[in-house]
């Protein structure tokens, strides 16, 4: 078993890696893990987002669901507001889950199809269809192997996206802070 005493105390909440990258994003890359595809029964249990030079995941441990998914509105939302283009590959999704549909010049960019941009030579770590199963190990037993599985997740899959859009040559800046526009 993984133990969860190299990365936070057992006072804390949430369970949150940044990890810095070789990088620097103008645009930011959300991606969400939930229990299921659906908004009204199911809850956010992590996110993983690209910005800068940083890649940050989260994921709930003993945190509220609701004041989880209202954490991650919060932060979509200060980037929207700072004028920062945030995309996410299935914007509906995200959009539902964190209730930020609506307001038209505030949301969520979709720029394409995930499969089609999936060949970038790095090994899936779990596939997001299993975030529920690991979710309920997590509940159950307390797994940390699993919540670290579900966070490793959400950073993956925001990192992939970012990394996307860059061969897109979709405002990224590079070591040199030379900006590169489509």
């Amino acid at each position: 078993m993984v133990s969860l005493a190299d990365y936070v105390d057992r006072k804390s909440k949430l369970l949150c890696i940044i990890k810095r990258l070789p990088v620097l994003f103008k645009y930011a890359v959300i991606d969400i893990e939930t229990t299921g595809l659906r908004f009204k029964d199911d809850e956010v249990v992590a996110f993983g987002l690209a910005y800068r030079k940083y890649l940050l995941g989260c994921v709930r441990m003993y945190a509220n669901a609701q004041e989880f998914r209202e954490l991650v509105r919060d932060v979509v939302m200060s980037l929207l507001s700072d004028g920062v283009r945030v995309y996410a590959w299935n914007k509906d999704f995200e959009e539902s889950f964190l209730d930020i549909y609506g307001i038209r010049e505030l949301q969520l960019r979709d720029f394409e199809k995930k499969d089609e941009s999936l060949r970038l030579g790095i090994d899936v770590i779990v596939n997001g269809k299993d975030v529920p199963k690991l979710w309920k190990r997590w509940l159950e037993y307390r797994d940390a192997e699993a919540l670290l599985k579900i966070l490793w997740r959400a950073m993956y899959d925001a990192y992939v996206e970012a990394i996307s859009l860059y061969r897109k040559h979709l405002h990224y800046v590079n070591y040199t802070k030379k900006v590169i526009e489509p």
